[in-house]
């Protein structure tokens, strides 16, 4: 499980990193850093795409700084693989990485500097990596994963029009069988209704404008019309710093150079987020990676920004990325120790924000999940079983070895769902009627009231309003 309080100090420290990599200040470089640090950016769930966020910034660190462009190209290519299996719908940017990389040797080719055994040398980590990452953790896009992501956030944009009235997340996959058939791909979904699948694309899209600053929102002591406007100050800025830092750097040949290093990993997951953002749903966490890389491309067009307005304004220029004096040097070490005490710190508190807030509660499992859990682990089930628990967390506390069957995917008679599967064991809430695969199928009703036609055994949960079904030959002495 990735920790908040670790990918956030990861995040930080590598932003700071890749900035001075660049060639940016320290000052330019602390002051980013910690207005990213003190946005909802460090607060967006899941953390996995903080963490990955983390390892694209030391990656493009580790390349900037690489005496070659061979080397540069596959610290590069290693760094999009190792993210493709953390989230992996990054393995379209190490694709888009690659492309890139094919055609520079390319290019290279045809201007008589082939190079071959550098670009051998540089590149055939990458595969041995790949090979050895596949082995061990098998195809990170060999699941079913994007299709689920997909259909429940198409149930909620049809549930948002008033086209669904069911419980969009509890029944997405009925909506996807009403409108696509039963498809299990979202190409699939794409050939078998175009309309609706465009229609879908186009209600994405226009959730953009609102979605896309999200991450870069304060999370300061502010009112709500205060941090919308730094919201979007800070996205502006962002857009300008990146617009100026193309511009200026093409003055700067070996600041440029490392430059495009970055922009080339930008772009790639960029092309990533776009098609996350578009095909599935403007989720803030799908956003992270391409904020975190954008923010570091973008510090040096704001550091050539405040040159500018140096000499606008008939200062010389002071240098922010030079050596300063030992004056200097102690004010900045003062700053930087004045905004990590200011930065929220979920582990330790040490924050200014985080001491006037009121501690966060520590989650911890219901009362009625202990309930649920102690009346499965009292009967005593034998051996590995199928089951089903519309709430996760039962069969984790209860110690019943168990694989879970997701109640969603149900698109058939009941009983005839429960022998194809082998499910012996089910946790049956009081609000199960809301799945509407079970609530209009009068097998599962009949079920109800004569478990023992299929083999089962129905039993109460003391002091909770759910009950168990058990097939009888799972159960123990």
């Amino acid at each position: 499980m990735v920790r908040i309080s670790g990918s956030t100090s990861f995040v930080t420290v590598a932003l700071f990193l890749v900035q001075r990599a660049l060639g940016v200040g320290r000052v330019v470089s602390l002051v980013t850093t910690f207005l990213l640090a003190t946005a909802e950016f460090i607060d967006i769930w899941p953390y996995q795409a903080l963490f990955v966020t983390g390892i694209l910034l030391v990656g493009t660190t580790w390349a900037v700084r690489a005496d070659s462009s061979s080397r540069a190209t596959g610290r590069l290519l290693t760094t999009m693989l190792l993210g493709a299996f953390v989230r992996p719908d990054l393995v379209f940017a190490f694709l888009v990485s690659a492309f890139l990389a094919g055609r520079s040797a390319l290019r290279r080719l045809r201007a008589g500097q082939p190079r071959w055994r550098e670009w051998l040398l540089a590149v055939w980590p990458v595969a041995l990596l790949g090979v050895t990452l596949l082995l061990v953790f098998g195809n990170p896009v060999n699941t079913d994963r994007a299709f689920y992501a997909w259909g429940q956030h198409y149930a909620c944009n049809a549930s948002r029009r008033g086209e669904f009235t069911a419980d969009p997340w509890a029944n997405w996959f009925s909506a996807v069988v009403r409108d696509f058939g039963n498809v299990d791909s979202v190409g699939g979904a794409a050939l078998a209704n175009p309309a609706a699948f465009a229609r879908n694309l186009w209600a994405n899209v226009c959730l953009l404008p609102d979605m896309a600053p999200r991450p870069l929102m304060p999370a300061l002591l502010l009112g709500t019309t205060a941090s919308r406007a730094l919201n979007w100050l800070y996205f502006l800025g962002l857009l300008w710093g990146l617009a100026v830092s193309v511009r200026a750097m093409r003055k700067r040949l070996g600041q440029w150079r490392s430059l495009r290093l970055a922009l080339t990993a930008t772009s790639a997951v960029a092309m990533t987020t776009l098609v996350d953002v578009v095909l599935v749903f403007p989720r803030e966490h799908y956003f992270l990676p391409l904020v975190g890389l954008s923010v570091a491309c973008a510090a040096p067009g704001l550091e050539a920004s405040g040159d500018w307005l140096r000499r606008a304004f008939g200062k010389a220029r002071g240098g922010l990325s030079r050596a300063g004096s030992l004056r200097r040097r102690v004010v900045q070490a003062g700053a930087l120790v004045a905004v990590l005490l200011a930065t929220p710190n979920r582990a330790r508190g040490l924050c200014v924000q985080s001491m006037l807030r009121p501690p966060a509660a520590v989650e911890r499992p219901s009362r009625e999940t202990l309930q649920v859990a102690g009346a499965l682990s009292r009967l005593h089930v034998r051996g590995h079983v199928v089951a089903i628990e519309p709430n996760y967390g039962y069969l984790l506390y209860s110690g019943v070895d168990a694989a879970r069957v997701s109640e969603w995917l149900k698109n058939r008679p009941f009983a005839s769902y429960v022998r194809e599967n082998d499910i012996s064991l089910i946790v049956l809430p009081e609000d199960f009627g809301r799945y509407v695969a079970f609530a209009d199928d009068p097998e599962y009703k009949a079920f109800l009231v004569h478990p023992e036609a299929l083999g089962f055994r129905l039993s109460p949960v003391p002091g909770s309003t759910k009950h168990i079904a058990v097939r009888s030959d799972v159960l123990g002495e």
